[in-house]
Formats: structure tokens, C-alpha cells, sequence
């Protein structure tokens, strides 16, 4: 018989799945003397550590490696890498913590790395040349990528409260887009964005370049009364982002300022020609949502659909008053 996926998990019946003291060391060189392990494809191991490599051959056809609550240190990790050149997916759960982790260039098929809340880097350098997509948490400082990087999709969660927030972090979505890894993306196509938003001035950052391929955007961003923020910012973001097809935007709970029509500010006008669907998630009467509404439908003339979820039925009167008056080509559907 040939082994094609191992799973070995020592969480036993812990509630919690913490790393506990004194776990398990597993000696990878074991591995070796199994005579079907050349075959495996799927590995995941849980809740243990990692002895020094040693004379450990590898695995020559492992596509699949997953490490949860896993001690092991950032130079046995990379030499353990290195000896699995057939990796496609890598996915490190609760790892860690690494002050520098190096995905090197031998991973040359490596596509799909994820870095789960519990994995802490303080500075992440990824030289697979493949990679297609990456999901990351708050936990990951600094993200430095090759300058012909093939990733085109990154999904980031930074939705944790800022003063309990490890290092620098990023506090604002501009500020991530703008200056973060997807600034660093020539090829990025899907940016998916959990954050929690606490923004303490009104100033644009800088954008140094445009979102050439960027095609879907989905936002989502918890935001507080007593914080500053202005989601017309978001504009600057929509016109960085000339090719955009798909924008969501999910407001998880805010407390704003409610609708004051004398306060809807206006937008000048911009084209977004290839915008061809819009969504907005928990949707209520503040000015500022309501203007950057209007604003996506007067100015994306390819606009097939443009969902608007409101919270509830204060808030769907108001989007069916001020939003209905401006959908000229019955794209709306307001729930």
C-alpha cells in the first residue's frame, strides 16, 4: 500500500489546542525507514515539535504541508522546506514565533501559502517564484516579495483592536493597499481585507502606483463612533484601481453620524468603465456611505448590479429615498 497522506496529532483532548510544555519532539528521520513515505503527498502535524533535521532526505512528492501548534525553529523550518521541492500548499497554523522566515526560491511550485492569527513572523521574505496566493493575519510584520512576484490574490485579516495589536500593524485600509504587500504586487488580481479600522487622521497616504490587474476587491472593516474616518477615502482606492470589475464593502458594525441630507457631500466625477458589480453589506444612512453609493453608480456606466444589505428597515426607507432617485439603468436591488 501507498501512503499518500499522514496525519499525526498529539493535541489529545486538549479543549483549547495549546501548545503544551514538554510536547512531543518527533524525529523526521523516522520517516525515512517507512518504505511508502516517498509516495506521500499530504502531511499535517499537530501539536508537537520539531527535532533538528539531521540527515533527513525529505519528501520528493509532498504537494500538501500543514503545521498546527508546531514548535520548531525558523532555520529547521526552512531546511525542512528545502527538502519538499514538490510543495504546492503550505499552510502554518499557531507556529512560531520567527524573527525572520525565509520561503525560499527552491519552493520553484510552491502556489498557496497561508499563515493562520497564531502564527507570529516578524518578517516574512518570499522568493517562490510561483506563488499565487498568500493569506496572512496581524501577526505578520514586514512582507518583502520578488519584484516579478506572481501573487494575485491576498486575503488579510487585521480584524483585532489596535491596542492589543502586536507591532506596528496596519490600522487603515488605504494605508495597507497603499504601502502594505499588495503595493508591492505587480500582478495582484483579488485583494479580500478584514480590518479593524482606527484611523487617527484624515490624510491620504501616498499611492506610488496604480492596481493595473486588480479586478475584485471585498472589504470589511469594523469601525468605531470616536475614531476618525471618512469612507469617501475609499474613492481614492476605487480610482487607484482602473480595471476593477467586483467592489464589496461590509460595514461589521458602525457608528456614525446618520443621514442628514444637507450633508451628503459630492464626489467629482471619475470613470470606472469596467465596473460591472457592487455590494454593500450591512448598509445604513450615514452621509458619507450614502455619497460613495451614488457616487459608484453615477460614474461605473457598466454597472450591472449594485446589492445594497441594509440593517434594517429605518435604514432600507433611506437607501430606497436617496439611492432609487439615482439608478438610472435599474441596476439596484436594496434589502
Amino acid at each position: 500500500m501507498r501512503m499518500k497522506r499522514l496525519v499525526i496529532d498529539l493535541s489529545g483532548l486538549s479543549r483549547e489546542r495549546r501548545i503544551a510544555q514538554g510536547k512531543y519532539a518527533l524525529p523526521l528521520q523516522l520517516l525515512d525507514d517507512i518504505g511508502t513515505i516517498k509516495h506521500l503527498r499530504t502531511l499535517q502535524l499537530s501539536n508537537l515539535s520539531l527535532k533538528p533535521l539531521g540527515d533527513f532526505r525529505g519528501f520528493v512528492n509532498l504537494t500538501m504541508l500543514e503545521l498546527q501548534l508546531v514548535d520548531v525553529a525558523e532555520g529547521d523550518l526552512e531546511s525542512l522546506l528545502c527538502k519538499c521541492l514538490a510543495l504546492e500548499r503550505l499552510a502554518l497554523n499557531t507556529c512560531g514565533p520567527f524573527l525572520s522566515l525565509r520561503i525560499g526560491h527552491q519552493l520553484s511550485r510552491l502556489e498557496h501559502l497561508y499563515l493562520g492569527d497564531g502564527t507570529l513572523v516578524d518578517k516574512l521574505q518570499i522568493e517562490a517564484m510561483n506563488l499565487r496566493t498568500i493569506s496572512h493575519s496581524y501577526n505578520v510584520g514586514e512582507i518583502v516579495v520578488r519584484k516579478d512576484s506572481q501573487i494575485c490574490e491576498v486575503t488579510a485579516d487585521m480584524n483585532i483592536a489596535p491596542r492589543t495589536q502586536p507591532g506596528s500593524g496596519y490600522k487603515d485600509t488605504l494605508q495597507y493597499m497603499f504601502a502594505g504587500l499588495p503595493s508591492a504586487l505587480p500582478c495582484v488580481q483579488k485583494v479580500s481585507l478584514n480590518i479593524w479600522e482606527e484611523i487617527q487622521t484624515l490624510e491620504v497616504p501616498k499611492c506610488t502606483g496604480k492596481f493595473m490587474h486588480l479586478r475584485h476587491l471585498t472589504l470589511s472593516m469594523y469601525l468605531r463612533l470616536q475614531w476618525k474616518f471618512d469612507i469617501l477615502r475609499l474613492v481614492h482606492l476605487l480610482q487607484a484601481a482602473p480595471l476593477l470589475e467586483h467592489f464589496e464593502l461590509t460595514i461589521d458594525e458602525l457608528l456614525l453620524p446618520l443621514y442628514d441630507e444637507d450633508l451628503i457631500p459630492s464626489v467629482p466625477r471619475w470613470p470606472h468603465d469596467h465596473l460591472k458589480t457592487a455590494s454593500f453589506q450591512g448598509f445604513v444612512g450615514n452621509h458619507d456611505l450614502i455619497a460613495l453609493a451614488i457616487y459608484i453608480l453615477n460614474n461605473a456606466e457598466s454597472l450591472e448590479l449594485m446589492n445594497v444589505q441594509t440593517k434594517d428597515e429605518g435604514h432600507l426607507m433611506v437607501a430606497e429615498e436617496l439611492l432609487r432617485r439615482e439608478d438610472t439603468r435599474n441596476v439596484l436591488n436594496i434589502l
